[in-house]
């Protein structure tokens, strides 16, 4: 995944950090889901799947979730951060935050979504 849509990625981090309720890493990877039907729907097993194939102990979710998010296609991507907005918007998130989310995506729109 390249370095501007990490900085994506990045900037959803931040949004979600004051609507976990609303928006956490089970809801993340749950609407993920609807385009990799291949994940378990229990993502505390994918975790655990994610741990012994990786060999290790520990994991971050938010690590597990941005490797599945940059195995999709640049249209998924779209229509991810595209429903990443509108629920944003919808839970009353910082409209600072995504607002900075909405500009980067603007000034970066060729780099993010044109292959």
């Amino acid at each position: 995944m390249t370095e501007k849509w990490g900085k994506v990625m990045e900037l959803v981090s931040e949004i979600n950090k004051n609507n976990f309720e609303d928006f956490n890493d089970n809801i993340v990877y749950h609407y993920f889901r609807r385009f990799k039907k291949e994940l378990p729907f229990s993502f505390e097993r994918h975790l655990a799947n994610m741990k012994k194939e990786k060999n290790t102990k520990f994991l971050k979710r938010s690590d597990v979730l941005m490797e599945i998010f940059s195995d999709f296609s640049l249209g998924t991507r779209e229509d991810i951060v595209n429903y990443f907005l509108y629920k944003f918007h919808k839970c009353k998130a910082s409209k600072k935050r995504i607002l900075k989310l909405e500009e980067f995506l603007d000034n970066n729109r060729k780099d993010l979504f044109e292959k």
